[in-house]
């Protein structure tokens, strides 16, 4: 959305009953829909679901192409790239929120993301109270922010017995403090249950745009 000169992405939802989109701001004015559209030439392998996630993904401008154009899906997503994303398409940017992470400075160009997340509660740092943005998200670390997401803005609740839904073979590697955010993403289909869940593996950018749009 374009407003007094100033581009950027607000996340939004379409409304096809009424044909009206509904974003939030903090901001004030009257704002105009842009329209992108792109081609992606590396993604053509994936499964139809991931292809449609990623161009939808980019074409809101919630994760970017290098410069040769291409998504890059297998590469990893680092802390801050994911928390933008998340930002851009679940809550409003906030420029004046303050963040409580050492590590993230003021002249970070992620720095207002990071503090909008921490301000709707859906982000936590390491257990040394740094933010560790430069580092490949986990899979843990994701499914628990999509699970917060789902539990903070749209008030589901949690299952009562999460063992239930986290049925894999490697699940003592889940660690305790997800139980209750990770069943919350199995139980409202953002991953299949079964096989292996990888927790502490990192997470890359084609599923992690498959998992965001479920989400969305």
């Amino acid at each position: 959305a374009v407003c007094a000169g100033y581009s950027d992405n607000w996340g939004g939802q379409y409304d096809g009953q009424s044909k009206t989109i509904a974003f939030q701001t903090p901001y004030t004015g009257e704002y105009t829909i842009l329209i992108n559209t792109i081609d992606i030439p590396d993604i053509d392998y994936l499964s139809d679901e991931m292809q449609q996630a990623i161009m939808f993904m980019v074409s809101k401008g919630y994760f970017e192409l290098d410069t040769e154009g291409r998504f890059n899906p297998s590469v990893g997503l680092n802390r801050y790239q994911f928390t933008q994303a998340l930002v851009k398409i679940f809550f409003a940017l906030n420029l004046d929120a303050a963040t409580s992470f050492p590590d993230v400075t003021k002249d970070n160009p992620y720095y207002s993301y990071v503090a909008s997340g921490e301000e709707n509660e859906i982000l936590n740092g390491y257990d040394d109270g740094l933010f560790h943005g430069d580092k490949d998200i986990l899979r843990v670390h994701m499914l628990a922010v999509c699970g917060r997401t789902l539990a903070n803005k749209k008030n589901y609740s949690r299952p009562g017995d999460p063992t239930v839904y986290l049925n894999y073979v490697d699940s003592a590697d889940i660690p305790k403090w997800s139980f209750g955010d990770l069943s919350l993403t199995v139980r409202e289909g953002l991953i299949e249950s079964g096989s292996a869940l990888r927790p502490n593996q990192p997470i890359n950018r084609g599923e992690a745009a498959l998992i965001l749009y479920r989400l969305f």
